[in-house]
């Protein structure tokens, strides 16, 4: 994917002009200082010093704090978002999940996530029945991975190499540790994008579900009554509601959590890097290009 100033997603940036076609563009995109003129720098865990509150996630306005992050196609952030965009790319359900999940963390913490990966490969090593149901049962009651009670809609529960470590996080990153850890089990699960809640099921077993929140095993009428009791009789029950959702609508329901997290906590740095990887979602043209540009003007 090649960026272009004043053009596709970064219109706003401030960036050399590309003089030939296809031509990367260059310069750096300043997003502050401190009062005292100190640029803000990333602490070991990629939180930016004095931009973060580590609290809330939140990045400090200019009043509170401020910091700078370097943003042309040639740096590293450009260079995540890139990468983002070529996962992205071919068949829907092509899309490696995993690694989808981990670079989306990895533009966000503007930092390396590819050590979950290590993580997730103990996680299956350690699993001693390499079944649906035996991965179930060591996740959730041997290893404790649970949803986060505190602080739902925190972003940290929507990037997967905190969730690993964490052992708490959404439904949809639960099950995409499910999914990833069944995989290197050699066990085949998919994700089921049930509206209100995110489920996880057995690849060869239409009714074989598991709530990745609670861990809790469900059939498909389980599923059904949990449906209903969290709509609340506000959206109709649809047995396509139970369909397999592929691995590129996953990382699309992962970014609009995300997008609704970052507009709560009114922070346009969040919610400028989710907009540019949505515009690289083939199915999210050609609104999500237009949105990025909009939202990209926080760079200015």
């Amino acid at each position: 994917m090649v960026l272009h100033a004043e053009r596709d997603v970064v219109a706003g940036l401030h960036a050399r002009l590309a003089q030939q076609p296809g031509q990367a563009v260059g310069g750096r995109v300043e997003l502050g200082e401190r009062r005292d003129g100190a640029r803000g720098r990333h602490d070991d865990r990629g939180l930016v010093g004095l931009g973060l509150d580590e609290r809330t996630g939140v990045h400090g306005d200019e009043r509170t704090g401020r910091y700078v992050r370097a943003m042309d196609p040639g740096g590293e952030q450009f260079a995540r978002v890139a990468h983002f965009a070529e996962l992205m790319a071919g068949p829907p359900d092509a899309v490696p999940l995993g690694a989808a999940a981990l670079a989306l963390s990895a533009v966000l913490r503007s930092r390396a996530t590819d050590g979950a990966n290590a993580v997730l490969d103990d996680l299956a090593a350690s699993c001693e029945t390499p079944t649906f149901e035996g991965v179930r049962v060591h996740l959730f009651e041997e290893l404790g991975f649970a949803g986060e009670q505190q602080e739902y809609d925190h972003p940290r529960n929507s990037f997967l190499d905190v969730v690993v470590e964490r052992r708490r996080g959404l439904p949809i990153l639960l099950a995409t540790v499910f999914i990833e850890v069944a995989a290197r089990a050699g066990v085949g699960a998919v994700g089921i994008g049930m509206p209100m809640h995110f489920l996880v099921r057995a690849a060869d077993d239409a009714d074989a579900f598991v709530d990745p929140f609670t861990g809790q095993v469900l059939d498909r009428a389980g599923a059904r009554r949990r449906f209903e009791t969290l709509a609340g009789g506000r959206v109709r029950w649809d047995d396509r509601h139970l369909a397999v959702t592929p691995a590129r609508l996953i990382v699309v329901r992962m970014l609009a959590n995300l997008k609704s997290s970052y507009e709560r906590r009114a922070d346009r740095v969040g919610l400028a890097h989710v907009a540019l990887m949505r515009a690289a979602i083939p199915e999210l043209e050609p609104n999500a290009g237009v949105e990025a540009v909009r939202l990209a003007a926080v760079f200015n």
